[in-house]
């Protein structure tokens, strides 16, 4: 498995995180996770790839977009609560 420091990419030296470990993190805590490039698959690629995040994340908002186009009310200013968790 590919490390955070094998791309020169760790939070500090003692960070051992694979990259998997990273992606996993980003998305048990997001509040908000946009899946971009909708079009490029099928409906039923697209519900298994909404399916598995959720088994991640239950309670994060999902957003479907196309061409990265998303009202910014859906990202901006949405009440979420921001968490700092210690890793």
């Amino acid at each position: 498995m590919e490390l955070l420091k094998d791309r020169q990419l760790e939070s500090a030296p003692e960070d051992s995180r694979t990259i998997v470990n990273l992606l996993t993190d980003q998305i048990e805590f997001a509040n908000v996770i946009v899946i971009n490039k909708c079009d490029l698959i099928s409906k039923e690629q697209l519900n298994l790839l909404t399916e598995t995040i959720k088994r991640f994340n239950t309670e994060a908002r999902i957003i479907h977009s196309t061409y990265g186009k998303i009202p910014i009310k859906d990202i901006v200013n949405t009440g979420a609560v921001l968490t700092i968790y210690p890793i």
